[in-house]
C-alpha cells in the first residue's frame, strides 16, 4: 500500500515538475499562480521519496497527505465533486498509514 500511495504521489508530483499541459491547463483555469506548481510539485515527489526512508516515514506521509488534501480542494474549486472524492482516497490511506507507522528506534 504504501509503494503505491508513494508511486501515485510522486506521478503527480512529477506532473507538476514537468509543467505538463494538462497541469498547466488545470491550475491556470482556476487562476493560480503556475509559480505554486514548483513548490506543490516538491512537496508531493518529495514526500513520495521521503516516505520510503523508515526512520522520517512519517513526515513524507504528511507531506503527501497535504498534497493531496491541497488537490482535493482544487479539484472541488473546479467543480468536479465526484472526482473530489475519489481524490481524497489517498489523502484516507496516508493518514492511515501514519497512525500504523511504528516510532523510530532512537540510536
Amino acid at each position: 500500500m504504501l509503494v503505491l500511495l508513494a508511486l501515485l504521489s510522486l506521478a503527480a508530483g512529477f506532473a507538476k515538475l514537468t509543467h505538463a499541459p494538462d497541469e498547466i491547463a488545470f491550475y491556470s483555469g482556476l487562476g493560480i499562480n503556475l509559480n505554486w506548481l514548483l513548490p506543490f510539485g516538491i512537496l508531493q515527489a518529495g514526500g513520495a521519496l521521503i516516505c520510503m526512508i523508515p526512520r522520517i516515514r512519517k513526515a513524507g506521509l504528511l507531506m503527501i497527505a497535504a498534497g493531496f488534501a491541497l488537490s482535493s480542494l482544487f479539484i472541488f474549486a473546479s467543480g468536479y465533486p465526484v472526482f473530489g472524492i475519489v481524490s481524497l482516497l489517498p489523502l484516507a490511506v496516508s493518514i492511515w498509514l501514519m497512525d500504523r507507522t511504528p516510532r523510530p528506534l532512537r540510536a
